[in-house]
């Protein structure tokens, strides 16, 4: 019980260890995005029809390099914001100990047992009404017995 505690608490340690460096990653990326929209924003303002040949080829490959870091970061950031997501569900995931999961379970499997029941008590319900007697057959509607309780 002691080595699940440490590496539950362990898990924890690097999960929110690695959502602080997203959060750093993510600060980081949106200045550099900052920066690459304003060196783009700059190079279109330097693009000029009548701009000689040679400085035009360099106006208009400043204005690709920035595009194409604007691109960069936003597939990183996206990503970024997909590894946050995950972290998130892995600490949900680690918040049900074991405790709250054999409960959780214990209740799913009482759900799915009370719905078998209906299910089956509507099914005895239909075939007594399609054989008009609801004494024959397979025993009638009260075969199943009575339905369990909610707790």
């Amino acid at each position: 019980m002691a080595d699940e505690l440490e590496t539950k608490a362990a898990d924890e340690a690097a999960l929110s260890g690695m959502a602080g460096l997203l959060a750093d990653v993510k600060a980081e990326l949106s200045a550099q995005f900052q920066t690459f929209a304003a060196l783009r924003d700059e190079a279109s303002r330097r693009s000029q029809p009548d701009l000689p040949e040679a400085e035009a080829k360099l106006v208009k490959a400043d204005l690709k390099a920035a595009v194409d870091a604007l691109n960069i970061i936003v597939r990183t950031l996206e990503k970024v914001d997909q590894l946050a997501r995950q972290i998130a569900a892995d600490r949900a995931e680690l918040a049900l100990s074991p405790d709250n999961r054999a409960a959780h379970d214990a209740l799913l499997e009482r759900v799915n047992m009370l719905i078998a029941a209906r299910v089956e008590e509507a099914l005895m319900a239909r075939l007594a009404a399609r054989t008009g007697s609801p004494g024959e057959g397979s025993g009638g509607a009260d075969a199943a017995g009575p339905l369990p309780e909610m707790a």
